[in-house]
């Protein structure tokens, strides 16, 4: 087992009771790294700093071999530096340590350095001192917490090939092992900036349809998987993998940068045009917030002027762009699909006067006829909200899903809460007796309620609009088993 770079407390090695240590002793090596916690050599043997203790408080600080700071120390500045040396040290036993599945994607920009840097300059200011603290505990906490993705079930194997993925580009990421409580550090090129965090979205989501794609779905829930493995045959990202793993950058058509990773941005629909995240969310917004964004709709188009593209589609706005902004798409997208319902619920109103008024007196007036009585007579409905059923189970006293009214069904009146003394004294009129009756008897008694009313509506009206009426209603009328004269 290779030491981690930090001396034993026991001191030698024969002093040492713990059959598998792994810390230095002093009777092996006895050497102070130069570099310190910027050591970046994994088979570097010498002492490195230890990193700080993760348990708030320690229970047992004087046998833990990790480093507690001092209660006034605890600031933002060593908190920051803290976790540098703790990843540093992390990142030499990385792939040594972690074993197991269920991992933690923790994404962490490069402003948790340069702000840990600005430590001494702002030191004798407490107000920019106060100012710095909170901005650095929000990257060091937010960023941590916050871009957060699970790749779950990942062995020996899966891990060591995303290590080598993940090496392979600019990018800076937590893995925490949840099993073991082991935190991986995959650190590159220090050149990441704050616009790039979207591209470790995409880089992560990239790397968990790889996952998916080949079957190493373990126990993930079957709408992750759904998920994922539809994500992961998406062409677009098929071609993203691709430039991914070629290293390949693009050059943004609006702020024309050079050197932005594929996944960092997103490519129209013929492939020729290249947008990076920050400006792609800048347009998106444009769209959504334009104060002609009703009139303009809510299409999201190429920027690059006579583009033959098809829209972007709502999935890749979802991965490309903050929340906030995504949510504003998406109300836009909302209130012009309401106004273009209004419009055709307004066109077909519309359509419906002008059929009306074509229309002679008689035909309106058998036309509304008609339509009261399959509505009022034909239809058993609900006496106060005028919701439409069928039959029903049990109890004669009823009471609506909808209005929670509660009616009879002999009679279909409205009872207010309670309608069982209705359905009682109306079983007693019209069938057995009870608050219970059978459906033939339900249905016999509404056909003879039906016929009833009917002829006394049809009364009402005038001979040529009868006979008009009759003959509309004919065919319903044979299907309730209700006579028309």
């Amino acid at each position: 087992m290779r030491h981690n770079g930090i001396r034993c407390k026991a001191g030698t090695k024969s002093r040492c009771t713990r059959p598998a240590c792994g810390f230095i002793h002093t009777d092996e090596f006895d050497t102070d790294c130069k570099k310190g916690s910027e050591c970046k050599r994994v088979d570097c043997k010498h002492i490195h700093p230890a990193p700080p203790c993760r348990n708030r408080p320690c229970k047992n600080p004087r046998q833990c071999f990790f480093r507690h700071a001092r209660p006034q120390e605890e600031n933002a500045f060593t908190v920051g530096r803290s976790k540098a040396m703790y990843a540093s040290y992390i990142g030499r036993m990385a792939l040594k340590a972690a074993v197991g599945s269920g991992f933690l994607v923790r994404v962490v920009p490069k402003e948790t350095k340069i702000i840990v840097k600005q430590a001494p300059s702002v030191a004798a200011d407490p107000t920019a001192l106060k100012e710095a603290t909170a901005k650095c505990r929000q990257f060091v906490h937010d960023h941590i917490k916050i871009e957060a993705y699970e790749i779950e079930n990942l062995d020996r194997n899966t891990l060591k090939r995303s290590a080598a993925f993940l090496l392979a580009k600019d990018t800076r990421v937590f893995l925490f092992h949840t099993s073991t409580g082991v935190n991986i550090v995959y650190s590159s090129r220090d050149r990441m900036a704050a616009r790039a965090l979207p591209n470790v979205k995409a880089l992560l989501t990239s790397l968990r349809e790889n996952i998916c794609s080949s079957g190493d779905h373990g126990d993930a829930s079957p709408a992750r998987r759904q998920r994922a493995c539809s994500d992961a045959s998406s062409s677009s990202r098929s071609s993203d993998m691709d430039s991914i793993s070629s290293g390949g950058v693009a050059e943004c058509c609006i702020c024309f940068d050079d050197d932005v990773p594929v996944v960092g941005g997103v490519r129209c629909s013929t492939g020729d045009h290249f947008v990076c995240d920050v400006c792609f969310d800048s347009l998106v917004t444009s769209v959504a917030t334009h104060d002609e964004r009703m009139a303009r709709g809510s299409d999201v188009c190429c920027p690059t002027p006579d583009c033959s593209s098809t829209p972007f589609k709502a999935k890749t706005l979802a991965m490309h762009v903050d929340d906030d902004t995504f949510q504003a798409w998406m109300k836009l997208n909302k209130d012009i699909t309401g106004r273009n319902v209004r419009k055709e619920e307004e066109a077909a109103r519309q359509a419906e006067e002008d059929r009306r008024a074509r229309l002679s007196q008689m035909d309106r007036d058998a036309e509304d006829a008609r339509k009261h009585i399959v509505e009022n007579i034909f239809t058993l409905k609900c006496p106060r909200c005028s919701a439409a059923f069928v039959d029903f189970d049990g109890c004669f006293a009823l009471t609506c899903a909808h209005c929670k009214c509660g009616f009879c069904a002999w009679c279909l009146t409205d009872r207010g809460n309670d309608a069982h003394p209705c359905a009682a004294q109306c079983g007693e009129k019209y069938g057995r007796g009870g608050y219970f009756g059978t459906l033939r008897e339900f249905e016999q008694h509404h056909v003879r309620r039906r016929q009833a009313e009917l002829d006394t509506y049809l009364g009402t009206l005038t001979p040529e609009v009868r006979g008009r009426v009759v003959t509309a209603c004919r065919r319903d009328a044979q299907d309730l088993g209700i006579k028309l004269q």
